[in-house]
This record gives C-alpha cells, structure tokens and sequence, in this order.
C-alpha cells in the first residue's frame, strides 16, 4: 500500500508533503479515534500469544473506549493507576494485529517503577497521541485519549492532578 494512504504509520510530519495532508486535524483525530475504537472492539485482549498477564489484560476487554459513554464503571482513576504499561503495550499490539503502526514511548524503561507508556502514531502527517491509560491522571477523562499534542497538553493544564511535562515526559 503506497505510504500516502496508509492509515496510521511512523512516517514523520517533516516527510509529508502538503498534498498528503489534505485533511484539517479535527478530521484527522476523528479518523484516528475511529480506528483506535475499532482495535479495542476487536483485537484487544483477545489472544493468548502476548508475553504479559493474559489474565490481568482480560479483565479490560470490552471496558475501554475512545468515547466518554461507552466506557465501562470499572475504569476508575484507581483502577487504571499503575496499568498503563500493560495497557499501552495491549493496544499497541491490538492496533498492529490491524495493520496500524504505532510507537509506545515511556517515561521510564522499568515498567514496575514510577513513569508513564502511552501511544503515538502519525495519522495523514499529524502526530496523534493515545494514552489508554489517562483516567489516572485526568479528572473525569475515563475514556483512552486519542489527540494532538496540543489537545493533550491542554487537557493536562485544565484538568490534571499532575503536571504535563511529569507524566508525559516533555516541556512543550
């Protein structure tokens, strides 16, 4: 499949061409949300194969979501705390069985010790973040964040019992 029509891929902004992003971000974000919503429906938690608890996976099957309304009661900022490694890594891993390349970036390399793992793809030359595992740090955001940088670092400023650069690792 030619690399401009791909959906998600790590085809950095700088090497898109103005004719490859022909879409305004709103669109770009509603498109990856979509996609994401569709891994999760799918594919997550959904094989034996993964290299992590498949028990401790399974018990966030069909619980998660990218909209506010179908996210399951369970997914607290409680329950979410210290997942984000084993959450991250599942829908990483949900979203390449469907074809969709992303990166797992992590604030720390020891997944048992304090730091954070989240997504981030690149969707028709904009960088689109995916943090499944935000309720921990969000108030009333249960739901997996899939956004802009700048929608994100909004949403921490306004919302977030922690500060942007201590979760997600960067001053801007």
């Amino acid at each position: 499949m030619p690399e401009s029509i791909r959906q998600f891929g790590l085809k950095y902004p700088e090497n898109f061409s103005p004719s490859e992003r022909i879409i305004p971000v709103e669109r770009a974000v509603k498109e990856a949300r979509r996609i994401v919503e569709k891994a999760l429906a799918t594919n997550f938690a959904n094989s034996d194969m993964r290299f992590w608890p498949v028990e401790e996976i399974r018990q966030w099957k069909e619980k998660l979501s990218v909209y506010a309304t179908k996210v399951h009661p369970d997914v607290t900022p409680e329950s979410m705390r210290g997942k984000c490694f084993l959450i991250a890594e599942e829908l990483r891993s949900s979203l390449l069985d469907n074809g969709q390349e992303v990166e797992e970036i992590r604030t720390t390399q020891k997944p048992y010790e304090d730091g954070h793992a989240y997504l981030r793809a690149f969707y028709r030359g904009y960088e689109i973040f995916i943090d499944p595992t935000i309720a921990q740090f969000i108030e009333r955001h249960n739901h997996v964040f899939v956004g802009t940088k700048d929608q994100l670092r909004y949403l921490a400023l306004t919302r977030s019992r922690e500060g942007f650069e201590s979760i997600w690792g960067e001053k801007d």
